[in-house]
């Protein structure tokens, strides 16, 4: 059986998904090393170092999820070994904005080490088309994606979109409350408040005082600095996976107006639980929103409140289609299993390149 090393800086859900289908075809080791505690990234070098000499003989595949410091090293050993690198990339190590201090590839040290990660591999997967290029029409016009920053680079790039389980989803449009809005994002600091579009969700909350604004991943401590929250907003800390999709539920609209995102996972769960998508035109939130929704074509306060409206006022029976074909925009286009069938595909055809 084909030996699969994994990699990635946490276990986090996603990474999860890909293990247990890669799982169903390979023979997967993941490496459980979290990269998230600043202070502990040399002991993470020695353990992943130890890691890829007890493993990297036998494997013929070499997959990281996303790169940074904790790529180089399997990227390396894969090519010096000779294994099969490919290289998931999901959104920060693909940009840069100076301006809101986004971005890995804005940090000469983070660069240097992403820049050599992708020299090294054999496939770079992005979560979406807009990580390779991308030309910002949406907030300030810029160019972004690893091959506008590294033209050099000469790994073959293949697009796999994100995939979910529908059936984890329950869809009741009977529990939807009317004038309730959920928004899944992390924010622990002011580069996080913008980059997830949060300013223009307190804009349209202020519009729209009998709302109810959830957002879901909100910091207390970064709560607690900010004194401009409008009442009507709740700020949540990241929920349990039962009181998560209770929220999903019983929201009738789901906001993503990021300026930055890869293929977010947040406004696909919650299109799957029957919300209307409110969505900006970064990245892979047209492609996902689709004309299931609004998708927002700049970062103007004064266009979303004029577009927003034109959905606000849509007849009940009309949102609740829309709802419906949110559901299954997701659902015929993003299913996980079509995500497992093009990694499958991806990895036997690479292979055969050996």
């Amino acid at each position: 059986m084909i030996k699969l090393l994994y990699l990635a800086p946490n276990k986090a859900t996603f990474v999860k998904k890909d293990l247990k289908f890669l799982s169903e075809r390979y023979h997967v080791i993941y490496a459980e090393h979290d990269w998230r505690d600043k202070s502990s990234v040399p002991l993470r070098f020695l353990q992943q170092t130890l890691f890829l000499l007890q493993h990297i003989w036998t494997a013929q595949i070499v997959m990281i999820m996303f790169a940074g410091y904790w790529s180089i090293l399997p990227a390396f050993f894969g090519r010096l070994f000779g294994k099969r690198v490919h290289i998931i990339l999901g959104g920060t190590e693909a940009v840069s904005y100076p301006g809101f201090k986004y971005g890995s590839l804005r940090k000469p040290i983070w660069s240097w080490f992403i820049k050599n990660s992708y020299r090294l591999a054999h496939h770079i997967i992005p979560v979406h088309e807009s990580l390779a290029y991308y030309h910002d029409t949406y907030y300030d016009n810029s160019f972004q994606g690893y091959q506008h920053f590294f033209p050099e680079i000469k790994a073959q790039c293949t697009t796999i979109y994100n995939g979910y389980e529908a059936e984890r989803f329950v869809i009741d449009l009977q529990q939807k409350i009317p004038n309730t809005f959920v928004c899944i994002a992390y924010v622990p600091n002011e580069m996080n408040f913008l980059r997830k579009g949060i300013d223009l969700l307190f804009v349209l909350a202020n519009a729209y005082p009998n709302a109810k604004f959830r957002i879901i991943g909100f910091h207390e401590e970064y709560k607690k600095l900010r004194n401009d929250i409008p009442a009507n907003v709740e700020c949540l800390p990241p929920l349990e996976q039962e009181e998560f999709f209770k929220l999903l539920i019983e929201s009738e609209y789901c906001l993503q107006l990021s300026i930055s995102e890869g293929f977010p996972n947040g406004i696909c769960e919650a299109m799957l639980s029957g919300c209307i998508p409110i969505g900006s035109a970064a990245n892979g939130l047209p492609l996902i929103i689709g004309e299931t929704g609004l998708v927002l074509e700049k970062y103007d306060s004064q266009l979303l409140l004029e577009e927003f409206a034109k959905i606000y006022n849509k007849p009940s029976l009309e949102k609740r289609a829309i709802a419906k074909s949110a559901r299954k925009r997701i659902i015929e286009n993003f299913p996980l299993s079509r995500r497992a069938q093009e990694f499958y595909d991806l990895i036997d055809s690479d292979l055969q390149r050996k």
